[in-house]
């Protein structure tokens, strides 16, 4: 309750001393302490809703329209893994919102809030306590790469034993089986050997990057081999473009 400086300075003074000069002289000397009682009082009733608020539906709602003027509808959900939308109609300031939420709501308890186009969520990635050390996660949905969206296929001749063998590789995974047509040219060390050539068919199965094909082919004075990729099909799909490296 206010206090009457005044009054209570005349009742704690001893009867002879209530002159009205001493009586001044300490109100004087005490003043401060009337506005700081004062400015106390004004805040008690504040203080004690704050204390009497809760986490309950009813009390969020109040709470809220109290503190940030604006009207909320607060939806209980299936806790998989959301516990309760909270869904605010007009301006509001989002951080004090969630400071709000995250202030009052009941431990473990997870949320979403929505205020016209702009939405929160607040969600675990495991069953544990509230906890600051726990990480937030983020992750792709598909597969997602830095690249132009071509894929580069390449064919190489190599020797197996005694026999020899193509292999056939994509720079990434493939997203449509690709039918890949090439030859194999042989060389001497100043030019190609005339006549002198294998032709090889592969296909490289969905989401995979390589396949080997032997080869039988005659070798008769040659000194290396050239590979080359002649036609693929097909060409592209909504994820590359095939391209013969």
């Amino acid at each position: 309750m206010p206090i009457n400086l005044y009054t209570l300075i005349r009742n704690l003074l001893i009867t002879f001393t209530r002159d009205i000069k001493l009586v001044e002289f300490a109100r004087v000397l005490s003043s401060e302490v009337e506005t700081a009682h004062n400015a106390f009082m004004l805040q008690v009733p504040d203080w004690k809703y704050k204390v009497n608020a809760n986490a309950s539906v009813i009390s969020l709602q109040h709470h809220i329209k109290r503190e940030l003027d604006v009207d909320a509808l607060i939806t209980e959900l299936d806790g998989k893994p959301i516990d309760f939308l909270v869904t605010v109609t007009g301006f509001v300031d989002e951080i004090r919102l969630k400071a709000l939420l995250d202030n009052y709501k009941l431990a473990g308890r997870s949320y979403v809030f929505k205020v016209g186009s702009v939405a929160w969520a607040a969600a675990f990635t495991n069953h544990l306590c509230e906890d600051i050390r726990e990480g937030w996660t983020a992750a792709f949905s598909d597969y997602v790469c830095e690249s132009d969206g071509k894929n580069l296929i390449s064919a190489l001749c190599r020797k197996n034993g005694d026999g020899y063998e193509v292999v056939v590789s994509a720079s990434s995974a493939v997203k449509s089986a690709l039918s890949i047509d090439g030859i194999v040219r042989l060389y001497s060390t100043t030019a190609m050997i005339s006549g002198t050539f294998a032709e090889f068919s592969a296909e490289i199965p969905v989401n995979q990057t390589l396949v080997t094909i032997p080869l039988e082919v005659v070798v008769t004075g040659a000194n290396y081999f050239r590979t080359s990729v002649e036609s693929i099909y097909p060409t592209s799909d909504s994820y590359y473009q095939y391209i013969a490296k």
